[in-house]
């Protein structure tokens, strides 16, 4: 009997408790049959418990106070609102069917799990872009494009890994797509990271390290000139760097036919800074004034390229380093502030007065009057720097062949000392019975050459080495 009584109690307590659930699930039902369930939001706004127009109230005041903050990089932000691009909420239908559409026996579930309610929102998209592009960040002009890690040389580091520079260049279209969908949205903050654009290469990149290596095996050589001036130019690794090709993996490897004409490149521009023939210069006389010679007369530094390239092409493949002045074909006597390069020992011509002068170590040791060309124009003897070369005896001087065979002139001279190869020179002029200096070149002058008394030809021709540098001027 006791047993039975007992169990009627328990059953009774469970009904008891089965009624309450029921009840209060029903209350709760019908509370929500006019209100939204805790844990609901509509387009990311709140609305748990609320009525529908306590719901629509939230809406109005949202409009007004909807912003968007928008996060770029190096920690800036900027601010788009409401007001800026006439956002508002489609919200007069919207909220009632988000309403009606709840399920208020489902208040369980959606006080756990949500629910979530969308409404359209719209706003002025020109307005957006209007405000978009006013930003610094969308500034052109102050955008850091990303650059790729990549490898350079220095002198003291050799060739190193340079990292990569992230920038701060936006994709502008996506930029703005991602901006107009937060916004539909309502989203009130937005990360941009994905909407810029990257580097494609990092400085963690093993390959990096990998041509690394297969460079210093490639060019493990240097070269150092040293030039006419003193100065120094070094051929280091960044300028070689530029000589390589690259295979489709970035690695970089040796093309013979782009080497070689980079090699030839770098010949010819370092004969550009080098070769002083055909250059004016200035030039210290006897008189002691300062006069420009011409840049006429083949005197000067001048780079054998074709030498000089295969020169450095060996050089390079030598593994060692190097240091040397170039392969010249031509040099001057003395360094260029060495009164203009001819130092103390030359041949001075004034053209103007007629008179030679050959300086040794800084002495006159000889003079003379001299007759130059006639003054006029086929004949005028040319000014600028030379050099004395194909010294020769008992020569016979010709002038233009005619159409005969014949020439304008055959004269023979015991003493000649070329300084063009068009044929002008210096050489004795037995024919003038003495007479030199003056006038004599302006009315009888030679036909270009340098005439000489026979006895002073001798002598320069004795005491003037091939090669030594010769200033005309008038």
């Amino acid at each position: 009997m006791k047993r039975s009584k007992t169990t009627k109690i328990i059953w009774g307590m469970v009904g008891v408790l089965f009624a309450v659930l029921v009840g209060v699930y029903a209350y709760i039902t019908y509370y929500y049959s006019d209100k939204f369930i805790v844990n609901t939001s509509i387009s990311n706004i709140d609305v748990s418990n609320m009525t529908l127009s306590q719901a629509e109230d939230i809406f109005d005041a949202k409009t007004n106070e909807y912003s968007i903050r928008l996060d770029f990089r190096d920690e800036k932000s900027e601010t788009i609102n409401a007001e800026n691009i006439e956002f508002r909420f489609n919200s007069n239908d919207g909220i009632r069917s988000s309403l009606e559409e709840q399920n208020a026996f489902a208040w369980p579930v959606v006080m756990v799990n949500g629910a979530e309610y969308e409404i359209e929102s719209a706003f002025s998209e020109e307005m957006l872009e209007n405000e978009i592009n006013g930003l610094e960040e969308f500034d052109k002009e102050k955008m850091i494009k990303p650059v790729d890690a990549h490898i350079d040389w220095s002198a003291d580091k050799g060739f190193y890994i340079v990292p990569e520079v992230i920038g701060n260049t936006l994709k502008k279209n996506l930029a703005v797509d991602t901006i107009k969908n937060a916004i539909r949205n309502t989203e009130e903050e937005l990360d941009l990271e994905s909407a810029y654009k990257n580097p494609s290469i990092y400085a963690d990149d093993e390959n990096l390290g990998k041509q690394i290596d297969n460079l210093k095996s490639i060019l493990p050589t240097t070269v150092t000139y040293t030039l006419p001036s003193g100065k120094e130019v070094e051929l280091l690794g960044d300028t070689m760097l530029k000589w390589l090709d690259r295979d489709e993996n970035g690695n970089y490897y040796k093309n013979d036919t782009k080497w070689t004409e980079s090699i030839a490149a770098y010949v010819e521009e370092l004969a550009t800074k080098v070769d002083t023939v055909y250059k004016e210069r200035s030039f210290r006389t006897t008189a002691g004034t300062d006069v420009t010679l011409r840049g006429t007369g083949y005197y000067g530094w001048k780079i054998w390229q074709e030498k000089e390239a295969e020169q450095l092409k060996a050089d390079l493949e030598s593994g060692s380093n190097v240091k040397r002045e170039p392969v010249y074909v031509m040099k001057e006597a003395a360094s260029p502030d060495d009164n203009g390069g001819f130092g103390n020992s030359y041949i001075e011509i004034n053209l103007g007065s007629q008179h030679l002068w050959v300086y040794q170590k800084g002495k006159v040791v000889f003079e003379t009057d001299v007759v130059s060309g006639k003054n006029v124009p086929d004949r005028r003897t040319p000014d600028g720097s030379f050099m004395t070369y194909d010294k020769q005896r008992n020569k016979v001087l010709k002038g233009d062949r005619r159409p005969n065979g014949t020439y304008g002139y055959e004269t023979p001279v015991s003493y000649w000392i070329r300084l063009t190869n068009t044929g002008v020179g210096l050489h004795d002029a037995s024919w003038r019975h003495g007479r030199f200096g003056g006038s004599i070149w302006q009315t009888s002058g030679s036909h270009g050459c340098i005439n000489l008394p026979p006895e002073a030809a001798k002598t320069i021709y004795e005491i003037v080495p091939e090669n030594t540098p010769v200033a005309v001027y008038y």
